[in-house]
């Protein structure tokens, strides 16, 4: 902390901006009062937050830097982060030709933020017209100690939508407390933004089969990553879904040396704030006796049609694309065995949700399924809590335990409420399709009486304490109603590996799934 003052505190001259000692439990006065509340149904209940009490040193509540991708609806990208406290809520992007701008409000719903209307408004000031600025006047010798009642050149250099905050003081104070998060995502974005690309392919690159478009699929063209023959990732649009979206493909080493040979098909869904290259934190996941297909799902996709379409996420049916497009598509392009008994689903985490959720919604594709450290149990109030801390990018703890095979966590995108995915989590205002998609539910796993099932957790930490919980009720239940299963509950982790500490990481996954994939090829060749 004491570095941002001399680097960016002074040189903006923000006389009203400072960090709170150790001894300091409330937000200093003069201050604009924040409101904190929730909605409940229609109805919406509000405290005031100026002086709430900050967290105790040492409390394990804190703050990280990372950077967010905003689609801009001119065109184009913005990079930027969102942060709040109780009673103040605020997002700041910035774009790489220096276009910025910063939105605020001091009346922060803990639950069901606004943040379609934030975002509309967030993304669109930098998309208003513009006269063309005036050539540059020769920078003026500085000051060395500006007076505190000089102008700020933050104030005159960011946009910030008053709308959403009441009096001038209030817009000072907005501006002021947005400037910083605008400079340090500055800095970042400009290296964000100008980072290599990968190589273009040229005439000794390795050569991919042709895919064609189709079941609602476009490529991009242009835009495929291929790292070996064997190891490529197209990236497609569909109306399905917002933007653009990338699907990597591992081929077996034997794909092109058997062109008569089809082959069975893994599709491995991966976790909260994870993308298609977690793959590659998981060496078992290439193995030459299949095809193994990553798409994929969302920073919070969930693997789901979204009970809302209008967030600041835009079209989100992540359950359409894969199971409509993304399977028929690989099936249409690449050598598959296209049947039930040499297709499996593979998840961990959101994507052990989406593992299971997939194989009881479709049965007629999947006769395989693994949920790893999955949240199978919409009857723990913690796994809905899971899920409305991904709709509210809330990080915290999440990212500590990161489902990311990168080891990255830049938060789970645009705020969304928190009905969004599934509707009401609350059982008093209509929980219903929480309860109809539950995989831990007798009707759903009954679902799966024909399907082989395996799922692995450990139990400790914040995360996999509740996935073993979920874990186990799923295996009970599945011996309750007689439908074979293999639970590994590998606690501390100790007997799995020896980098695994039994909690919510790679360390753990990795080798899990070095010991399921061998057994999920054998049964794949036993299928005929």
């Amino acid at each position: 902390m004491p570095s941002l003052l001399p680097r960016l505190i002074q040189p903006l001259g923000l006389a009203h901006t400072g960090f709170p000692a150790p001894t300091d439990r409330a937000v200093p006065s003069p201050a604009i009062h924040g409101y904190r509340g929730t909605r409940i149904g229609s109805f919406s209940f509000w405290l005031d937050g100026t002086t709430f009490e900050l967290g105790e040193p040492g409390s394990g509540n804190g703050y990280g830097l990372g950077m967010l991708k905003f689609a801009l609806p001119c065109g184009g990208t913005a990079w930027g982060h969102d942060g709040a406290v109780p009673g103040y809520y605020s997002q700041t992007l910035v774009t790489e030709d220096g276009r910025h701008a910063s939105v605020m409000t001091n009346a922060h719903l803990v639950t069901n933020i606004p943040g379609a209307q934030m975002y509309k408004t967030l993304t669109s000031a930098p998309c208003a017209r513009r006269r063309p600025a005036p050539a540059p006047a020769p920078a003026p010798a500085p000051d060395p100690d500006p007076p505190h009642d000089q102008p700020h050149r933050t104030e005159r250099r960011t946009t910030v939508r008053r709308s959403l905050l009441t009096g001038a003081a209030g817009f000072r104070a907005a501006i002021r407390a947005t400037a910083l998060t605008a400079a340090a995502v500055a800095t970042v974005a400009a290296t964000a933004l100008t980072g290599s690309a990968a190589p273009a392919a040229g005439a000794g690159a390795p050569t991919i089969p042709a895919f064609s478009d189709g079941q609602g699929l476009t490529q991009v063209a242009g835009a495929a990553e291929v790292r070996s023959e064997t190891d490529f990732t197209l990236t497609v649009t569909t109306p399905q879904l917002s933007g653009r979206h990338k699907v990597r493909v591992f081929l077996p080493s034997g794909y092109y040396a058997e062109p008569g040979k089809r082959w069975p098909v893994t599709y491995f869904l991966h976790g909260g704030g994870g993308n298609v290259n977690d793959a590659a934190a998981a060496p078992a996941l290439r193995d030459d006796r299949m095809i193994t297909v990553v798409p994929d799902g969302g920073l919070k996709g969930w693997y789901a049609n979204w009970h809302m379409q209008n967030t600041g996420e835009g079209a989100a049916n992540w359950e359409t694309f894969h199971l409509l497009q993304v399977v028929p598509f690989i099936d249409a392009n690449l050598r598959t065995l296209p049947d039930r008994g040499h297709r499996a689903v593979v998840g961990l985490s959101m994507g052990g949700f989406g593992a299971l959720h997939y194989a009881q919604a479709r049965p007629d594709l999947f006769g395989r399924v693994a949920s790893l450290s999955g949240g199978i149990d919409f009857g723990l109030w913690e796994v809905r809590a899971a899920v409305l801390a991904t709709e509210l990018n809330l990080t915290g703890a999440w990212c500590a335990s990161t489902t990311s095979g990168t080891g990255d966590c830049t938060g789970y995108g645009p705020v969304v409420d928190s009905d969004a995915i599934f509707g009401s989590p609350y059982a008093i205002f209509n929980d219903r399709i929480w309860n109809e998609v539950n995989p831990a539910s007798l009707a759903n796993l009954g679902k799966l009486a024909h399907t082989g099932v395996t799922l692995y957790t450990g139990n400790q930490g914040l995360i996999d304490g509740k996935t073993a919980v979920a874990s186990t009720n799923v295996a009970n239940r599945l011996n309750q109603l007689g439908i074979p299963n293999r639970f590994v509950n590998y606690g501390n982790g100790s007997a799995l590996s020896p980098a695994c500490k039994g909690d919510h990481t790679y360390a753990c996954w990795a080798p899990a799934l070095a010991d399921y994939v061998p057994r999920l090829a054998n049964e794949f060749a036993q299928a005929g």
